[in-house]
């Protein structure tokens, strides 16, 4: 994987959507859709011999994200949440991302909860096999009580996708990826949250230009060195959105060095494909 493109893994496409284009490394330009970058953990060495950038792959055979049951929370006209304990906790923990201290530690922590809740629906796997049948890609929804998400598994890389509505205000969705590469464990380890602005209506109406608003977090996680985050943020060119990475605030905490999160969900899938 070349090093540029391990930034670039495509979360979300919006309607009428934002181009995705590497964090690190990239110039701040127009663009017309947002993607979260990937996060290098430190000391982590990057596989060889793909010349296909990931990005393409993602793209091709990522399943659409189903429903999901944890809706729009309205707090300004008062109506009940109805949704379960467990999108609520969901909810606060990816909505720490917005603040310049986020709870990674908490959400890795329900993330490891999550897949000892989550199972897999037997009706949406696919898998493909070559011909000495070792898997190509696997791919399928994930329920966990009124939360649904995705996986996708190709070419030892694992992803898992929860995407929720956010209702009114700048943001139109919030994306929780964790990704991460198989073996007898976890490793290259990453976690971001992103928040998707309103592709449908103008940037200029949210933003002012030049006053960029951060938009998530991507962390990336190894054992040996602990997680180091990267803000992510968009501001607006006109009535256009656009990444902005210059000036991106970096969060080093290096007593996050355990992988058990990726684990649980290492542990869920495995036997699943593998059947």
């Amino acid at each position: 994987m070349r090093p540029r493109s391990r930034w670039i893994l495509v979360l979300s496409v919006t309607a009428g959507g934002l181009v995705a284009w590497g964090l690190l490394g990239g110039r701040p330009g127009t663009v017309p859709l947002v993607s979260t970058p990937r996060t290098e953990p430190a000391g982590e060495a990057r596989p060889s011999g793909r010349d296909e950038p990931r990005t393409e792959l993602a793209a091709r055979r990522q399943p659409v994200v189903p429903g999901s049951g944890a809706g729009t929370v309205s707090a300004s006209d008062g109506t009940p949440d109805t949704r379960s304990a467990l999108a609520q906790r969901l909810d606060e923990r990816m909505g720490s991302f917005l603040s310049p201290e986020p709870q990674v530690k908490e959400l890795l922590d329900f993330s490891q909860e999550l897949a000892g809740l989550a199972r897999v629906d037997p009706a949406s796997l696919q898998v493909e096999r070559d011909e000495s049948g070792a898997i190509r890609f696997a791919r399928g929804t994930l329920l966990a009580g009124d939360l649904s998400g995705t996986f996708l598994i190709e070419e030892g890389e694992v992803v898992v996708r929860f995407s929720f509505p956010c209702g009114e205000g700048l943001w139109d969705r919030r994306d929780l990826q964790i990704v991460f590469r198989e073996g007898e464990e976890a490793s290259g380890c990453q976690m971001t949250v992103n928040f998707q602005p309103r592709a449908d209506e103008p940037a200029s109406q949210h933003v002012d230009p030049g006053e960029p608003r951060p938009s998530g977090w991507s962390v990336g996680i190894a054992p040996e060195s602990g997680a180091v985050a990267r803000q992510l943020g968009v501001g607006a060119s006109g009535d256009a959105w656009q990444i902005v990475d210059e000036g991106a605030r970096t969060l080093e905490m290096p007593w996050i060095t355990g992988t058990s999160s990726f684990d649980a969900w290492l542990r869920l899938l495995r036997p699943v494909v593998q059947r």
